[in-house]
């Protein structure tokens, strides 16, 4: 638990509760209250409840890997043969920041990153941004520096970085960025690229004025690639077309195989992406195929792999590792 000073909050509880809840969308307020000097002290943590994560058959899988504990789900994350593999997706954060530091050049790099997921994962971390040099932790108040892997590792084990944040830091950092999103299903509509902008957004509860890293896509359609820009389909062929000779970031969220709960408590109310297993297993291994049989395993300098509890069903978790653990060693990491 982390406690966390606040300089105002709404004297409505029911009003206050909804804008913390808003504001820590992975995490819990566990308390908040109100100080002799005008101000509030929340008390912040992680979820520590299975039932928070949706999914029936995670606290059997997680026995089998552990055990792991719900309040640990976001702060579990290994180093496997050839990739990262974490329980929540916001470690991908730790595994960029960990090329960032290896590339032995202050050079803005260019890069490729493959981005399988269900999500687009462009929200704003809860980072205030400080200058050039990095960010702070809006929750602990430490630097985050996004070469130093110990800083980035600590901002998501804060809740700082969250499971949809790993992008709106790094993205400013490139001289030249694509993003091409691989999804299970896109419409005709939103296929195609789009130019990429780095923006800011103004915080509102824990430095309110102050602003956090944030982007936005434009106008699909310009005339010329800019020099960030992001795609989205569901075909393979047009994903791995025409890359770009620079850099590949792989980042592999498991949602893409199967979104049965998206973190929804009604999950059973609506329709989801939720194949068959055998359907899941296919699509992982037609996906590790067009990868391997493609030139772009050569360019390949970091592969980041989220299980995602309380999105992809943990029922499918240990044969997807073992795919994934017998398979991306193939792919050639570049130097």
């Amino acid at each position: 638990m982390t406690k966390v000073k606040v300089a105002e909050l709404p004297v409505d509880a029911v009003e206050r509760a909804k804008l913390l809840t808003d504001y820590f969308s992975s995490l819990l307020v566990v308390d908040a209250e109100p100080t002799d000097d005008g101000e509030w002290t929340i008390d912040v943590t992680r979820p520590d409840d299975f039932a928070m994560f949706v999914d029936p058959a995670l606290p059997e899988i997680l026995d089998k890997m552990g055990p792991i504990a719900a309040e640990e789900i976001g702060l579990h994350v290994w180093e496997r043969d050839g990739f990262q593999l974490a329980l929540e997706d916001s470690w991908t954060a730790l595994s960029w920041s960990r090329w960032f530091s290896e590339r032995g050049s202050e050079s803005v790099p260019e890069a490729v990153i493959l981005h399988v997921d269900d999500h687009r994962d462009f929200q704003s971390p809860h980072l205030a941004l400080d200058g050039q040099d990095g960010f702070t932790d809006l929750i602990t108040g430490a630097p985050v520096i996004l070469d130093r892997p110990e800083t980035v590792g600590a901002a998501v084990r804060s809740g700082a970085i969250g499971v949809a944040g790993s992008f709106a830091p790094f993205v400013r950092s490139f001289r030249s960025l694509e993003i091409r999103h691989l999804r299970a299903s896109v419409s005709t509509e939103e296929e195609g690229w789009c130019p990429l902008w780095v923006c800011d957004e103004r915080d509102g509860v824990l430095r309110p004025g102050g602003t956090r890293p944030a982007i936005k896509l434009g106008a699909p359609g310009a005339e010329r690639a800019p020099a960030l820009r992001y795609m989205v389909t569901s075909d393979l062929g047009r994903w791995l077309c025409d890359l770009a000779p620079s850099p590949v970031l792989l980042h592999i969220d498991l949602d893409y195989l199967s979104n049965r709960f998206d973190g929804d408590s009604d999950w059973e109310q609506g329709s989801r992406h939720d194949p068959e297993s055998d359907i899941v297993r296919a699509t992982l291994i037609d996906l590790l195929d067009a990868l391997e049989a493609s030139r772009v395993a050569e360019a390949i300098v970091d592969v980041a792999v989220a299980l995602s509890p309380g999105f992809f069903p943990a029922e499918h978790w240990l044969e997807a590792i073992e795919i994934i653990a017998g398979r991306v060693p193939q792919l050639a990491l570049a130097s």
